[in-house]
């Protein structure tokens, strides 16, 4: 028993310490190891990198490699730095100005919006020729060879100053303009065409607004002096034909006659009974009297008989046509009069230069340069040095366990070898 034991020691001692087992002992095992292999020792699990993800030995990997982690980050450092001196540097000239909403009547520039107008207006392209209308093609040639802005398109120039032009809005209502360029002098300059430029076209703007409003009244003028001259001649027309000059006139003088001489026949009959109380009917008084009575009740009779007859009626129809005809030169004469208002309002707003742009801050010297910013470069070069260095550290740790592996090993002769063949 004794024997067998100290045999099968013996075995494992030599299974171990065999040179062709490299130490490992578990090619090829004799009987009496798988024997031991199946009552292993009581012992902790052996760690193993598959079952999770072991920081300190990134920490070594990082640490084995430090070198090239530094000297990639230090060169791209480096560069970024080096490459800020070689950008050109852009100064930023800013103005500040309050736009007028209200414009006397007229359509004007600015009104609340979802979008603001202004802003829209002065990223146009129409704002950009008035500046350089303003500025000139001079101020383009400063920093330049001469002769080199000679042959650039004058549309060029104004998508140049579009591009080095942004707009903002405060919440107050304060419009601020950023005019970014690589002399301050161009970029104090261009702000302030700006401003003056903004100005002009919305005097243009008001202009052509108040151009096509006078225009349009001077027709509806012309159109509505037409319709009251041929209103008026109808109305002359119809008065020399019944004679009627003031409509009406004729029967309201009929029955204020009437009136008239029913009230003094009242006054006479009032007389006649007081007179009847202490005279006869033979009385001179009384007969004059009653002669009186007969004129005046005649009179009544006969007006009213003149009224009810069929000459009367015709003269009201008459006197409804010549009524009619006068209300209508009546309307043509209210409505030239508006219209002579509004076009007389049109024209002195055609000439009238409204102050709507009020300028609150001009761009002028000196100016913040904006461009390049050299720590955030340097600092954004930096990160990414360091990110290609850990990168190319992890790359070099897959090759090389890549190369101890003979399957991934083999794979990797292969892939050579086919990209070797293509090549040739």
């Amino acid at each position: 028993m004794e024997r067998s034991f100290s045999s099968a020691s013996t075995t494992i001692e030599s299974t171990t310490a065999s040179p062709e087992l490299g130490g490992g002992g578990h090619l090829y095992p004799g009987p009496d190891a798988i024997t031991m292999s199946e009552h292993p020792a009581k012992s902790g699990p052996l760690p193993s990198s598959e079952e999770g993800f072991d920081v300190l030995e990134i920490f070594v990997i990082l640490s084995r490699h430090w070198r090239l982690i530094a000297a990639t980050t230090a060169v791209f450092a480096v560069l970024g730095m080096v490459a800020t001196f070689y950008m050109a540097k852009r100064y930023t000239a800013n103005a500040s100005f309050l736009v007028d909403q209200e414009t006397g009547g007229q359509t004007g520039l600015i009104l609340y919006r979802q979008s603001d107008p202004t802003i829209s207006l002065l990223e146009s392209q129409a704002i950009a020729a008035y500046v350089l209308q303003h500025t000139g093609r001079e101020i383009f040639e400063k920093g330049e060879r001469p002769g080199a802005m000679a042959n650039v398109p004058t549309r060029s120039l104004a998508n140049r100053i579009r591009s080095e032009s942004t707009a903002s809005k405060s919440a107050e209502g304060l419009y601020i303009l950023s005019v970014q360029d690589t002399l301050p002098e161009r970029s104090v300059a261009i702000a302030n065409a700006y401003l003056e430029a903004l100005q002009d076209l919305g005097d243009r703007m008001n202009f052509e607004s108040a151009s096509r409003t006078r225009q349009f009244y001077q027709t509806q003028m012309e159109s509505e002096r037409s319709e009251l001259e041929k209103a008026e001649g109808d109305l002359k027309a119809a008065q020399e034909r019944t004679g009627l000059l003031q409509p009406g006139s004729q029967t309201s003088l009929q029955l204020s006659q009437i009136s008239q001489l029913r009230s003094q026949i009242v006054a006479l009959e009032v007389q006649r009974s007081m007179l009847q109380q202490s005279a006869t009917a033979e009385n001179p008084e009384m007969i004059r009297l009653n002669s009186q009575l007969s004129q005046l009740q005649s009179t009544v009779a006969s007006l009213q008989a003149k009224i009810n007859s069929p000459n009367n009626q015709n003269v009201a129809t008459q006197d409804l046509e010549v009524s009619r005809l006068q209300r209508v030169v009546d309307y043509h004469q209210g409505l030239l009069s508006s219209l002579a208002t509004q076009y007389d309002r049109a024209r002195i707003q055609e000439t009238y230069r409204v102050p709507r742009v009020r300028v609150v801050d001009r761009a002028s010297l000196p100016v913040p340069k904006t461009a390049p910013k050299r720590g955030l470069i340097t600092v954004f070069c930096t990160a990414f040095g360091l990110f290609l260095g850990m990168v190319l550290t992890g790359l070099l740790v897959m090759k090389d366990k890549l190369s101890r592996d003979p399957v991934s090993s083999r794979k990797l002769r292969e892939i050579r070898k086919s990209l070797l063949l293509r090549k040739a």
